[in-house]
């Protein structure tokens, strides 16, 4: 309907006062001039055109400002319940007068359910506390402030109970407000912040963890350290005895366990050494493994002779039982078994003083098989040591921690050996976990692995005799070498241990600083028709290295077998070597036997693949004021 009522009413007064005016003159005129004249009757019906005309103007304004209101009020509306953060009127007493769509969708109620709700009972019980403060001090603040000031706003983080129970966090702004009437209400406005607490959380939590990984490190570099120097203090000291002591030189036995000693001291170290190298390969993901026939029953029977001595020196019995029948011979990576039994029985050994470690082989008899289906190999490795507390246990297979991290304890080790057997065990699809422990007690280890049996091979019940431990092991004797080679190696030390190894090993052999000089002794050689047999090379050597050697020397269509001598040990180091040009690769620290069978593997064979003959660019010429790569 239209709102004309009052314009109405307007013209119709001045339609009665027009009539009356007229009557009023029409009745004071007297004959001819009874009549009103023509132009008075025009002039009022003017006057009474041009107010009609305003009247409808003032009519239309007032319909366009009413259909303004009209959607300005929508728009409010519209606002107010799709806003991006909930919003509610809450009263002094703390009821909830009023709420928005996006309170009500953040709690998953409606809006009619909050309405007359206490906002105490939508709040979290561990946060009420903070939210009454807040409101107690808005409303303190409000009695006191300066009309002419802003009404004070206060902020807190605080939960939000949902109508299923959960929790929602919120960044709650509240400020208070007075209406005419002279009722004071609490305008609430809450923002959704579950994210940013997560957040918050999730790097709290990111910054413990790089703490407790900083102090592992940090214990772990100080047990490193530990480790590294007490073998390197028995090396030194007994290298100085050795070069001072006289009983040294007049004592056979003496001088035997002298050289005892510091082998095992260099044993010790490169084991530390190869830990830390396994545990990278397989932190970078680039540990491979072989899927090769394995004597697993020799492997068993390896490792108690290997660990024998050991057990024996220390008053132990060491056994190896099988709880049943096993193959001989299994799909596995032999190495890697190895290496996990021997760590396992190892540590058995060092941490049991009195009593036994036995070693339980056989199938699972819990479960049975695999996930998919395969048999499984359980090795379990009992001893009657120390145990480990609850406490304890809980550190165990992590890297660069130790049941007892304390400098002082009475047993060393890095702490890796567990974590590389874990690892390697995961890999080969198996587990390392320990079964049982109890302080002064003992501990078991089992190791899990697939049982892939290989088709046709023996079932046996019994491991071999044992090796008689105060009997030593027969020494295999070392292959004569004939020949001529030439050892390319920078390092003076090496150069002489090597070449000292060889000669006593039967060849002729000769030395080079570096590449260089390699080349053109190979080049001589060949000049004068005595070529060398089998060149031995450092990869890193000043002038020109091992592999730009061995390019040039394929290039040149050289035939001499190459085997590459480096302190390298990664898989990619010896691929490295190969794709250069070598045939074979024996890594520092030498070990005597293996360099001696690598060379008389080669001496006699033609090394790498013939090709014609090359003569090198002049960017390939050996640049002998090229600094020095050591």
């Amino acid at each position: 309907m239209k709102p004309i009522s009052k314009s109405q009413a307007s013209i119709a007064k001045l339609r009665q006062q027009a009539e009356e005016s007229l009557d009023a003159k029409a009745k004071s005129q007297q004959g001819d001039q009874a009549a009103i004249s023509a132009h008075d009757a025009l002039a009022m019906l003017h006057e009474l055109q041009v107010q009609q005309i305003e009247l409808e103007l003032q009519n239309e304004e007032l319909r366009r400002v009413q259909a303004e209101l009209e959607e300005s009020r929508s728009q409010f509306f519209d606002l107010y319940d799709l806003a991006p953060v909930g919003y509610c009127e809450v009263s002094k007493e703390g009821t909830i007068l009023k709420a928005n769509l996006a309170l009500a969708t953040l709690l998953d109620m409606k809006r009619n359910e909050l309405v007359n709700l206490p906002l105490f009972r939508i709040i979290l019980e561990e946060d009420q506390n903070q939210f009454y403060h807040l409101k107690k001090e808005i409303f303190a603040t409000a009695a006191v402030r300066n009309t002419e000031l802003a009404a004070p706003t206060r902020t807190c983080d605080l939960r939000l109970i949902r109508s299923n129970g959960s929790t929602v966090w919120i960044s709650l702004r509240a400020n208070v407000t007075t209406s005419y009437s002279g009722e004071t209400t609490l305008n609430v406005v809450a923002t959704d912040i579950s994210e940013r607490k997560q957040s918050e959380q999730s790097l709290k939590l990111a910054y413990a963890a790089a703490e407790v990984a900083s102090r592992s490190k940090s214990e772990f570099l100080a047990n490193m350290s530990h480790e590294i120097r007490t073998p390197l203090t028995a090396i030194l000291g007994f290298a100085d005895l050795l070069a001072e002591n006289e009983a040294a030189h007049q004592s056979p036995e003496y001088r035997a366990q002298i050289h005892e000693t510091i082998k095992n001291a260099g044993a010790h170290l490169l084991t530390v050494i190869n830990d830390i190298l396994d545990l990278s390969k397989i932190e970078a993901d680039k540990f491979t493994i072989e899927r090769v026939d394995t004597a697993l029953i020799g492997i068993l029977a390896e490792v108690e002779n290997l660990m024998l001595p050991s057990a024996s020196a220390k008053g132990l019995v060491l056994n190896t039982c099988l709880t049943s029948q096993l193959p001989e011979y299994i799909l596995c990576d032999p190495t890697r078994l190895r290496q996990i039994l021997m760590n396992l029985v190892s540590n058995a050994i060092k941490f049991t003083d009195t009593g036994h470690v036995t070693i339980l082989a056989g199938t699972s008899t819990v479960g049975g098989t695999t996930s998919d289906g395969m048999p499984q190999l359980v090795i379990d490795i009992v001893d009657t040591g120390l145990g480990l507390t609850i406490d304890q246990t809980q550190r165990l297979f992590k890297p660069f921690g130790q049941a007892d991290s304390s400098v002082t304890r009475k047993h060393g080790g890095t702490g890796l050996g567990l974590v590389v057997c874990k690892r390697l065990a995961n890999i080969l699809g198996g587990d390392v976990k320990l079964i049982r422990s109890e302080p002064g007690q003992g501990s078991c280890f089992r190791l899990v692995l697939p049982l892939e049996r290989i088709p046709n091979c023996a079932m046996l019940s019994e491991l071999p005799p044992k090796c008689d431990p105060k009997q030593p092991l027969p020494i295999s004797p070392m292959p004569k070498l004939t020949g001529r080679v030439l050892l390319a190696e920078d390092g003076l030390d090496n150069q002489r241990l090597i070449a000292f190894v060889m000669r006593k090993a039967g060849v002729t052999i000769e030395t080079a600083e570096n590449g260089c000089i390699a080349l053109q002794k190979l080049e001589q050689a060949a000049s004068d028709g005595i070529p060398f047999d089998l060149l031995l090379t450092d990869m890193q050597m000043p002038e020109l290295d091992g592999y730009s050697l061995a390019r040039i020397l394929r290039k040149n269509g050289s035939s001499i077998p190459i085997v590459a001598l480096t302190a390298h040990a990664m898989s990619e180091d010896r691929q490295k070597c190969m794709d250069a040009g070598c045939d074979d690769y024996v890594s520092k620290p030498i070990d005597k036997s293996l360099l001696i069978a690598t060379c008389a593997a080669w001496l006699g064979k033609l090394g790498g693949p013939q090709m014609p003959k090359y003569e090198p660019t002049k960017s390939e010429t050996p640049d002998h004021n090229r600094p020095s790569l050591s």
